[in-house]
C-alpha cells in the first residue's frame, strides 16, 4: 500500500513537472517566433539600407546630372 501510494505521488509530480515543461516549451517556441520577427524586419532595414548607399554610389560614379552642370 505504502508502495502505492509513493508510485501515486511520483506520477503526480511527473505530471506537474511534464506540465510545467509544456508551458516553457510554448513561451520558447513564442519567444522563437518574436525572435524571428525581429531579425526579418532588421533583415528588411538592411536590404533597404544597402540599396540607399547602392543608389548614392551610383549616383557618385556617374559624376555631376546634367541638369545641375550650368546652375552654379
Amino acid at each position: 500500500m505504502l508502495e502505492t501510494a509513493q508510485l501515486a505521488q511520483l506520477y503526480r509530480t511527473q505530471i506537474r513537472e511534464c506540465t510545467a515543461l509544456g508551458a516553457d516549451l510554448s513561451q520558447f517556441r513564442e519567444d522563437l517566433r518574436q525572435l524571428q520577427l525581429q531579425l526579418e524586419a532588421a533583415s528588411r532595414h538592411i536590404k533597404a539600407a544597402a540599396d540607399e548607399i547602392g543608389a548614392i554610389g551610383y549616383s557618385l560614379e556617374s559624376g555631376p546630372s546634367e541638369n545641375s552642370e550650368g546652375t552654379s
